[in-house]
């Protein structure tokens, strides 16, 4: 079983648990905030190497702007999932709460 198997599994078995999905929302919604910020410290991050290394073109700006945009752009992929497993697990919380 590799690795994204064993998170599928994971995943449905913490939506299937009441308890277990409930903790997920609540650990989920705090790593969404932290992620988020993070990935909006590296735009700006990456927006002023970007800005300032059109002003002083040299090879270690355009390094650092390639490196930085790299990275913020995982890290926006990481908040995108993040909020993809969120609401997920909030329309299965919804569910739940309608069928009883």
């Amino acid at each position: 079983m590799n690795y994204l198997e064993r998170s599928d599994a994971k995943f449905v078995a913490q939506a299937a648990d009441d308890s277990q999905r409930s903790a997920a929302i609540e650990h989920l919604s705090g790593l969404r905030r932290t992620t988020f910020w993070v990935a909006a410290l590296l735009s700006i991050c990456f927006l002023l190497i970007f800005i300032l290394g059109a002003f002083h073109p040299t090879l270690g700006a355009l390094g650092g702007a390639v490196g930085t945009g790299f990275f913020m752009l995982a890290q926006w992929m990481t908040v995108m999932k993040i909020e993809s497993d969120l609401r997920l697990l909030k329309v299965a919380e919804q569910l739940r709460r309608k069928s009883l």
